[in-house]
């Protein structure tokens, strides 16, 4: 048994997502996997002090998430969420939540995913999306126009050409 739980240990802190037991009585996180502090820049002892929940993710900033936090019942949600490190980075986080009842308390484990580079992805090719629709708007409209444009010069040419024909008096 040992042995699988430092497998376990191993497999679960060696990936770049960050495994966590939250305690949500004290707003602390019982265990938080080493790549928080390689990633978010906050100390493992931060972490663990009672409160440091609220200081991570406050409420005026983050109100959905803490909403989920706070009325979730035992099974397993997501949530996603701006963390600001101390070097004043905004990183995006993919929270996978299992919620539990231990002694009448709810106990969150799961895993916080960075997703920053993702979305910031996603709104990039988003925003190249816009820009693509507005082009081919732009390139019909010019299409609309140089048409009438084209109609109204090739009429003009014609009338100038058949009047050569009509004598003067």
């Amino acid at each position: 048994l040992r042995r699988s739980r430092e497998q376990y240990r191993l497999i679960a802190e060696t990936t770049r997502a960050i495994p966590f037991e939250l305690d949500l009585a004290h707003g602390r996180f019982t265990y938080i996997g080493p790549q928080a502090e390689k990633m978010l820049g906050i100390a493992e002892a931060r972490w663990k002090e009672p409160g440091f929940l609220d200081s991570l993710l406050p409420r005026d900033r983050e109100s959905e998430a803490r909403r989920q936090l706070d009325e979730c019942t035992p099974g397993t949600f997501e949530i996603l969420c701006s963390v600001v490190t101390p070097d004043d980075r905004v990183q995006e986080l993919r929270w996978t939540v299992s919620c539990e009842l231990v002694a009448d308390m709810r106990v969150l484990r799961g895993l916080m995913i960075d997703v920053t580079e993702a979305r910031r992805l996603a709104r990039e090719m988003a925003q190249g999306q816009k820009l693509e629709s507005v082009g081919r708007i732009a390139a019909g409209v010019a299409h609309e126009i140089n048409t009438s444009v084209q109609f109204i010069s090739d009429s003009v040419r014609f009338v100038r050409h058949a009047l050569k024909d009509v004598p003067t008096a």
